[in-house]
């Protein structure tokens, strides 16, 4: 009379991101050498070397498209035209947007600075779309370094959008010139 025991159930267990197949062994009793083998089965490290190279793939396959996806942007920036900041020549200096703009620089300039500038003329400018919306001015400027005093001229640049509020304008650079 042949006794087995039944087979345990194989076990799945997580390691790492690779999963293991544990098989249970079989123990026969009074068995002959011919019967106590059991079916042909995978062995576990097959097992495990299989389910590790699906992983390895999948590893793979990703790297591959991330590497792809970065080999095309740099293909897409390189062939688009580069951004030129293109500024254009103000016909009429004595715009009132004009000279708010003029009259700012000098206004914020001097709170700034504890200077006694005093806004007198736009000599001459120019403007430019800015990136991201608004516009940047770059004006030349005719101002009194004192009151009643000398006349200097300043170049400055200035960021806005015109018909918007104080608080939303940039004073970029103010300098002698």
């Amino acid at each position: 009379m042949h006794k087995s025991t039944a087979p345990s159930t194989s076990a799945m267990a997580s390691d790492g991101g690779s999963s293991l197949l544990f098989f249970a062994s079989y123990k026969y009793q009074g068995q002959s050498r011919a019967e106590q083998r059991p079916k042909p089965q995978a062995e576990p490290v097959i097992q495990w070397a299989l389910s590790t190279s699906k992983i390895v793939a999948m590893r793979t396959s990703s790297s591959l498209l991330v590497a792809a996806a970065l080999v095309f942007v740099v293909v897409v920036a390189e062939t688009l035209p580069a951004a030129e900041a293109t500024y254009r020549p103000i016909g009429n200096t004595s715009n009132l947007v004009i000279l708010q703009v003029g009259r700012f620089s000098v206004l914020v300039y001097d709170l700034s600075h504890r200077k006694s500038l005093v806004f007198v003329s736009v000599v001459s400018g120019e403007t430019e779309a800015a990136v991201g919306g608004g516009t940047n001015y770059r004006l030349v400027i005719l101002a009194e370094t004192t009151p009643g005093g000398s006349k200097a001229k300043f170049q400055c640049v200035v960021w806005g959008v015109p018909g918007s509020r104080a608080n939303t304008w940039k004073l970029l650079s103010f300098k002698a010139i």
